[in-house]
């Protein structure tokens, strides 16, 4: 079962989680995203997809522990509409209806 959790939250290594956060930096090359929230920042590898900059993502994953820090290797992620992403109060809702699941 996913966790959802925010990127100062993440701690558990080899845990599986879930979070909500804003591309920052892409890399084909590498398939590696650098996601951001209003905690921090946190690599996510092994994507799959098209992803641009400011893309509002919900990722799911499994956290590890590398040489450069944490990173989120990527199970899944779904684009969420970048207007929905900007609505705090959506997002809210959206986030206690996937803790309710």
């Amino acid at each position: 079962m996913y966790k959802l959790q925010k990127i100062d939250e993440l701690k558990d290594i080899d845990s599986s989680v879930a979070l909500l956060g804003t591309v920052k930096l892409v890399d084909y090359k590498g398939k590696k995203l650098k996601v951001y929230d209003e905690t921090g920042e946190i690599i996510v590898s092994k994507v799959e997809g098209h992803h641009e900059k400011e893309d509002v993502l919900m990722i799911f994953g499994v956290l590890k522990l590398t040489p450069r820090g944490y990173v989120i290797y990527s199970n899944n992620t779904s684009k969420i509409s970048n207007e929905i992403g900007k609505n705090s109060q959506i997002i809210e809702e959206y986030i206690s209806k996937i803790k309710n699941c």
